[in-house]
């Protein structure tokens, strides 16, 4: 599955009543744990990109990762970070 809009999952888990996990990423192993624990538990995850760790880590990368990862994996996969910049904007609707 691929990257879809949180709405989509948030849809499902209002109708069934449950929650989905939020987790920061900050490199491809914590991309990696996180969407593997995620599909074996057969659940939808969301993945957050905190705003200080743009710091350390290239925003187009960490996105890349993203992007390549998530199409491996059966699970709904929502990127969500409410403080992202206009340029990160333009950049995921140039790129997903």
């Amino acid at each position: 599955m691929s990257i879809v809009n949180l709405k989509e999952i948030l849809k499902d888990t209002e109708k069934k009543k449950y929650a989905v996990g939020c987790f920061n990423v900050v490199n491809y192993d914590s991309v990696k744990g996180i969407l593997l624990a995620a599909e074996k538990m057969r659940s939808p995850v969301i993945l957050g990109i905190a705003e200080v760790q743009l710091k350390d880590v290239c925003f187009e990368s960490i996105m890349n990762i993203l992007k390549f990862e998530c199409k491996k994996v059966d699970v709904p996969v929502s990127i969500f970070n409410p403080f992202f910049f206009y340029s990160h904007y333009k950049y995921l609707l140039n790129n997903f």
